[in-house]
């Protein structure tokens, strides 16, 4: 394992290198072209990277642009595997074999993905970081103990649970867990709206940002969804699939060229004097990948898988959050499962749902304007329960 000195060289290089401090030719090229920036070995839970997002093109006048693109380079199709160069697996192995002593509590299921990138959508990722706590964190947090809770996992199951179903939170705040994600533009517009958790972008006032565009597979193409204003509807047709798919990819490549063009950047280098790029951006899509490290306490983690793995949601953002959902369960199961009882799956009913039901079991006739519910209430309190037509039928 490399001493600490030589790892903590290695941090402190790359982090001057993405603030653009360095030369070319202070840097050795191994660096400069490396697609992972390194951990600083410390005593912790997880090895997390302390210089920053992984590097774009970092441009300097008089020197070409930086051939390796953004970490993952990925050009698959849905579902598939997700796709790095020798180089790029060396990397990740080497910060992957960093390991340190630690007091700290630690999850075997969670360390054995560390740093590991797990593709979602085209050519976005999400991978660990770095975490704090587990299931018993939680507990011991909850019962305010010196140790690490009970003995038994059937004691700290039934506290979590209870936790869970009468909402007491904060001990779920013990837990934390840093995140490095990849998702286009549009994405994180709708994912920044969880204002709980601490956020670092990467920055096109910096860096030239790659030409990796979202295209959606044909098959989540839609038309806009009759019965609601922010939803998709029926699946386009196979020839109006592929219309929309050629126009998105011709629209997003015409825009990246125009950037370059306003950063008076030609073929990898520059040609001329181009505009800011803080301006140049502007001209970008919003299906225009970016990177941002997103870390966050558990409770909150909670609330956005609540909104944003439910089937309700838009689609690419469901995406990541189903994709964090499995590392939530790897991380915290017994709160994983309690979450999805008592939460996800759960069904929360109003003051007049509930008489309604209750009558319903002691075999009462109820309609839904005896009930005091609207029709689209009435009508999504059936449907929760899995009522037939004939059932609801009978109960108006």
């Amino acid at each position: 394992m490399p001493a600490l000195s030589e790892t903590w060289d290695r941090a402190s290089v790359l982090r001057s290198e993405y603030r653009g401090t360095l030369r070319n030719k202070f840097m050795p090229a191994k660096f400069l072209r490396s697609p992972i920036p390194y951990s600083r070995s410390r005593p912790s839970v997880g090895q997390g990277c302390t210089a920053g997002p992984p590097r774009v093109h970092d441009f300097r006048p008089g020197c070409r642009l930086a051939s390796t693109r953004s970490f993952p380079i990925c050009s698959r199709a849905e579902g598939d595997q997700l796709k790095l160069s020798p180089e790029q697996k060396s990397e990740i192995n080497k910060a992957r074999r960093l390991t340190a002593l630690t007091r700290r509590p630690t999850v075997p299921a969670l360390e054995a993905v560390l740093l590991k990138p797990f593709p979602v959508l085209d050519h976005g990722f999400v991978r660990v970081v770095d975490y704090m706590g587990d299931d018993a964190a939680i507990v011991q947090a909850a019962r305010v103990t010196y140790g690490r809770g009970t003995k038994r996992i059937s004691d700290d199951r039934g506290l979590i649970r209870y936790l869970m179903r009468h909402r007491h939170t904060t001990p779920f705040e013990m837990a934390e867990i840093k995140l490095h994600v990849k998702l286009p533009i549009f994405v994180a517009r709708q994912w920044i709206r969880h204002r709980t958790a601490n956020v670092n972008e990467i920055s096109a006032r910096y860096s030239i940002l790659d030409d990796e565009f979202y295209i959606p597979a044909a098959g989540v193409l839609a038309e806009q969804s009759k019965s609601s204003r922010q939803g998709r509807g029926d699946a386009l047709p196979s020839r109006e699939a592929t219309k929309v798919l050629q126009l998105l990819r011709r629209e997003s490549t015409r825009s990246y060229d125009n950037y370059l063009t306003l950063l008076g950047v030609r073929k990898g280098k520059r040609t001329r004097q181009g505009i800011a790029r803080e301006l140049a951006r502007i001209s970008l899509t919003l299906n225009t990948y970016t990177q941002w490290y997103w870390k966050i306490d558990l409770n909150n983690l909670f609330k956005f898988l609540e909104l944003r793995a439910d089937a309700h949601a838009q689609y690419e953002i469901q995406a990541y959050a189903n994709a964090i959902a499995k590392l939530v369960k790897l991380w915290t199961p017994l709160a994983h499962e309690a979450f999805t009882d008592y939460r996800q799956y759960s069904v929360q009913l109003s003051r007049q749902a509930a008489t309604a039901i209750s009558k319903m079991l002691r075999g009462e006739h109820v309609s839904q304007t005896d009930s005091g519910l609207s029709a689209k209430e009435w009508e999504d309190l059936l449907t929760s329960f899995g009522m037939s037509s004939d059932t609801k039928n009978s109960r108006a």
